[in-house]
């Protein structure tokens, strides 16, 4: 905003209004020159003004007065001659001066705490906030009466915070692709920036964009980037960018226009716009012959458009059938000639004979021009005057196509005529040897041609004439085949090709075909045949071939230097080749000890012969060698070796001094777990004894099984964890008494045929209740008497089922729990763990948990006590599926006893209240009839009333501790059936068990009465299920103790009852 002439005349001045008093000199103002000019900059991406926030105002704090003095009093207010806008005055919400004594120098800053946006809104400077100007009273309280004003003009520094913004979008337009290089071909692409200088200064840059079907850069440019003009750098082409996108609706440039400032002090900020240039076609191109067939290039679509025909010498046509060059598919196939315009303007073209080669044959052809759908044009040739073979063989016939525009554009298309001659003879066969017999060798490679002689030493070659051609005629069109087709052919130029297979003379040695010559270019298609022999010639391909390469012999020690000497070995070859290539040759190459190499010699039929002395233990390896007698020759290596022996009878021999075999413990008695390798030099028949075995004796026998080989066996069940290893002295004898040993060691293997064993098998575990998940309640323990270390020994610990109490370390068998217990709710667990082996083997324990009692319950009462409502107390024992200990039935005796007299005076007081009730009712009240009595809840023994229900009045009593039964089941009381059950109480019988109540029946249900007392009818009640169950009958207490029955893989199913009295 521009300052008013009055402050530009002031800050042009400098005056200083002070107010001096008397007697005081003028002093110059604490605060500094008149003027006070500060930069801050813009509050970025601003409109108007915004308040700053607390944590951004130190961006916008600048010193303007610079002192040690932090006593002055400084006041910016409006500057009368340049006010401020409304939302910019100087109070504390625009405003505020700091002393800050941190700074170097020391001084007042003023902070800014309102955002200034200098842009403006439009792209003219009209609009921008470029500073601000206030009044500074500067006041020095050491000088009394004396104020100091200033100029502050804060300068709102441009943060380059607007990008360039492109006008007129979109842009785009259409050129032909015949426009030149060098012209502008946009120039209508404009930008505006908000900021100030640098920042407003914009450049450019066009590249391609990513969703053009073509790249821009090298076709269109940009000469100064400090403008946005468009120009053609490279020539146009329509028909190329067709043949890329497909369709000329994608023959477009699609561009990025990059527009840039050029800020320095601030990170240069970007926009970008699309421009599409389209172009069209243009008159470019000639007319362009088609045909599928005919060579292109990227530049153009048929280049040397050409066809043949032919006609026979003497005839006249109508229309010419040509054929396109190359063929097509079918080689026979005409097509017409077709010609459009090379561009896509659909010119009209016309058709016309050009020349002849040779010339002056213009006159025999005359051509006309039709049109077809899609704007093609066929020439239509036809030949109006014969033409003799005996003027002409062949000519070509230059069709000329033309476009009526302008331009005028033409091409040319080449027809060779060849004039034929009248066929009347079929062609002949021949070859270059005068006779239709070739040779070949075995093995050789594909792609070998067939010698026409057995040197092969050139190659066979068939010939073809006729009768019909001249010698200067050209050949013709005409193929050769052989019949059969297997493993030949004949090429385009008449040799003998091996085509297929593999040629093997010991397999087959000749090849018969049947050649046959056919015309191609013809109507009669006149064919011949003649016959065809092909020799397949041997070749040493074959080496020698033996039955061994070792042959192993011996013989007796002694003097063998005279006559012919003594024959050892044959040497066996044969060879699959024939004539000298099957001839074979026998040579002794090397002997060791090489001392020895004269004393033997191999004859013409691979006998070894031994001509000197030997004495026993001697031995002689010969390495020798038969060849065939090819050139070169294929030879094979047999190797002899030759052992002295001794005349007398000699020990037997093992052929080691000892072994180790390893077995599984597993084996069956009596298998087979080794062949004994020993022998006899002279063949003598053995007999084999095991002379010691430790540590186990008569573990091991030998015997000779149906093959006669001697084998070890086990005759006792092999048990790794008893004995791991038996060391064996095995000893073999011959019939002359020689006698030879060795050591045998037997490692025996181990299998998992032990399954992990708990001891003891039951366990019982205390815990008090109420105590938090995780604690330690006790650990079980087993082994696994299998190789230790071993995945058969190692043991992994689980509960099973899965527990949602109890769990259990799988690796040392600690139990916790896995919640609180209340000993109200439940006073004891049964579970089994499991110890399972690597294998899968498992052993069982059975574990008990009791829960201890705590003090957790306050006695209550919620009714008073009458002898008419008064109920009977009871008590529960704990349970356990262990056998009790002495001192446990001791205990329990003593509760049974207190029991007992407490049923009893329980059972006095019921007859005689009965009698009581009896004699105050009417006598024809049932016996069973209701009447009232008090229930409650027991907490650790302690009988709280609560309640009323009805009973049966004096009947049969049971005391039950620890579960009631039903149908010979023991039914454990559950929370979920009664919430305030506490003790094992005795319900109704049924079948000879006792009845738990429903809870439909009563909830707070403790003691079940019968219709009478009859001692006679008591019964006792087996339990099957719980740990202890204990009944009152005839003043005896029966224990009955049951048992879970056990995995079958560990151990039978046992149910095991011990009845104890006491």
């Amino acid at each position: 905003m521009s300052l008013t002439t009055t402050t530009v005349r002031a800050a042009v001045l400098g005056l200083l209004f002070v107010v001096v008093p008397p007697g005081v000199r003028a002093q110059t103002s604490p605060c500094g020159s008149d003027t006070i000019s500060i930069d801050i900059p813009e509050y970025p991406n601003s409109e108007g003004v915004v308040l700053i926030p607390p944590s951004q105002q130190n961006s916008y704090r600048k010193q303007i007065v610079q002192s040690d003095d932090a006593t002055l009093r400084l006041t910016i207010t409006e500057d009368p001659d340049n006010p401020s806008d409304p939302e910019l005055r100087p109070d504390s919400t625009t405003l505020e001066v700091q002393y800050n004594a941190l700074s170097v120098p020391r001084g007042y800053d003023l902070i800014l705490k309102k955002g200034v946006d200098r842009d403006g809104t439009s792209a003219t400077d009209d609009d921008d906030r470029n500073a601000l100007q206030y009044k500074l009273e500067c006041v020095d309280p050491t000088i009394a009466n004396t104020v100091y004003y200033h100029v502050l003009k804060i300068q709102i520094l441009d943060g380059n915070d607007n990008a360039p913004q492109f006008q007129g979008e979109p842009y785009q337009i259409t050129v032909t692709e015949l426009t030149p290089v060098g012209i502008t071909v946009y120039s209508s692409i404009s930008t505006t920036d908000l900021d100030n200088g640098n920042n407003k200064l914009v450049k450019y840059n066009i590249n391609t964009a990513s969703t053009s079907h073509f790249t821009n850069n090298s076709v269109f440019m940009l000469p100064s980037e400090d403008s946005a003009f468009v120009v053609l750098r490279q020539p146009l082409d329509y028909e190329a960018m067709v043949n890329q996108a497909g369709s000329g609706l994608l023959a477009v440039y699609r561009m990025n226009i990059t527009a840039t400032d050029q800020a320095q002090e601030f990170t240069p900020l970007s926009n970008w716009a699309y421009l599409n240039i389209t172009i069209t076609d243009g008159d470019d191109l000639g007319p362009k012959f088609i045909y599928d067939t005919c060579p292109s290039t990227p530049f153009k679509s048929c280049v040397r458009p050409k066809y043949s025909a032919s006609i026979t010498s003497g005839d006249t046509l109508g229309s010419l059938p040509v054929l396109p060059i190359p063929r097509l598919t079918d080689p026979t196939q005409t097509v017409p000639i077709r010609v459009r315009d090379g561009d896509s303007l659909n010119a009209v073209i016309q058709c016309s004979i050009a020349y002849t080669v040779p010339a002056g044959y213009e006159n025999r052809f005359t051509v006309t021009t039709s049109s077809s759908a899609g704007g093609e044009y066929q020439c239509n040739v036809r030949v109006s005057t014969a033409i003799n073979r005996a003027d002409v063989p062949s000519l070509d016939v230059v069709i000329q196509a033309r476009e009526l525009t302008p331009n005028s554009y033409s091409e040319e298309a080449v027809i060779t005529l060849d004039i034929t001659p009248r066929n009347q003879n079929a062609r002949s066969l021949s070859t270059n040897s005068g006779a239709f017999q070739g040779y070949i060798l075995e093995n050789s490679a594909v792609g070998t041609l067939v010698s026409n002689d057995t040197g092969l030493r050139g190659p066979l070659r068939l010939l073809v004439s006729d009768l019909d051609v001249s010698a200067n005629d050209p050949p013709g069109n005409y193929e050769i085949t052989l019949s059969p087709v297997i493993g030949f052919q004949v090429d385009a130029f008449g040799y003998i090709q091996f085509v297929q297979g593999i040629l093997d003379y010991e397999t087959r040695q000749q090849y018969t075909f049947e050649a046959v010559v056919r015309e191609l270019d013809t109507n009669e298609r006149r064919s011949s045949t003649a016959s065809l022999t092909i020799n397949v010639l041997d070749d040493n391909d074959n080496a020698p071939s033996v039955t061994t390469g070792l042959l192993q012999t011996s013989v007796p020690e002694g003097d063998y230097s005279g006559g012919v000497g003594q024959f050892l070995v044959r040497v066996s070859a044969d060879d699959a080749d024939s004539g000298v290539y099957g001839q074979l040759d026998y040579t002794i190459l090397t002997v060791f000890p090489t001392a020895s190499t004269n004393i033997f010699s191999i004859d013409n039929n691979g006998g070894v012969i031994l001509q000197g002395v030997v004495v026993a233990g001697d031995s002689f390896t010969l390495q020798t060698q038969v060849s065939d007698r090819g050139t070169p020759n294929q030879r094979t290596n047999v190797a002899v070796i030759v052992d002295v022996t001794p005349v007398g009878n000699q020990p037997p021999q093992f052929t080691a001094n000892n072994y180790t075999i390893y077995v599984s413990e597993a084996v069956p008695v009596q298998s087979s777990l080794w062949n004994i390798p020993a022998s006899d030099p002279e063949g003598d028949a053995l007999t084999y004894s095991i002379d010691n075995a430790v540590p186990q004796a008569n573990a091991f026998d030998t015997l000779s099984d149906s093959l006669g080989n001697q084998i070890l066996r086990n005759i006792i069940t092999l048990n790794r964890e008893q004995v791991d290893t038996h060391t064996l002295i095995l000893s073999v004898a011959d019939n002359g008494g020689n006698r030879t040993s060795a050591t045998v060691t037997v490692i025996v293997l181990d299998v998992n045929d032990n399954s992990p064993r708990f001891n003891p098998t039951e366990y019982m575990f205390d815990i008090d209740e109420n105590q938090n998940s995780g604690t330690s309640v006790g650990q079980v323990s087993a082994t696994d008497a299998d190789r230790q270390n071993t995945p058969f020994s190692s043991i992994s610990y689980s509960i099973q089922p899965v527990s949602n109490d109890f769990q259990v370390d799988m690796s040392n068998g600690q139990i916790t729990s896995r919640r609180p217990f209340d000993y109200e709710m439940q006073k004891n667990f049964t579970f089994t763990v499991l110890a399972t082996d690597g294998g899968g083997n498992i052993g069982v324990a059975w574990v008990i948990v009791r829960v201890r009692d705590l003090q957790d319950t306050v006695p209550y009462a919620t009714d008073e006590i009458t002898p008419s409502n008064m109920s009977f107390p009871h008590t529960t024992m704990p349970t356990t599926s262990s056998r009790p200990s002495e001192e446990d039935r001791s205990v329990v005796g003593a509760i049974v006893g207190a029991v007992i007299g407490v049923l009893a005076a329980i059972a006095v007081i019921i007859i005689i209240t009965v009698i009581c009730l009896r004699s105050r009712k009417e006598a024809d009240v049932p016996v069973n009839e209701m009447v009232t009595r008090p229930t409650g809840r027991a907490d650790s023994g302690t009988f709280v009333l609560r309640d009323t229900t009805e009973v049966n009045v004096g009947i049969q009593l049971h005391a039950f501790v620890g579960s009631s039964t039903k149908n010979g089941v023991s039914q454990r009381p559950s929370s979920q059936t009664d919430d305030n059950y506490e003790f094992a109480d005795v319900g109704s019988t049924e079948n000879s068990a006792s009845q738990r109540p429903s809870r439909e029946t009563d909830d707070n249900y403790d003691i079940a009465y019968e219709a009478s007392i009859q001692q006679d009818q008591l019964e006792p009640a087996a339990s099957t299920t719980d740990p202890i169950y204990t009944e009152i009958l005839d003043d005896q207490v029966v224990d009955n103790y049951d048992r879970p029955q056990m995995y079958e893989n560990t151990r039978d199913h046992h149910d095991y009852t011990d009845l104890k009295s006491q």
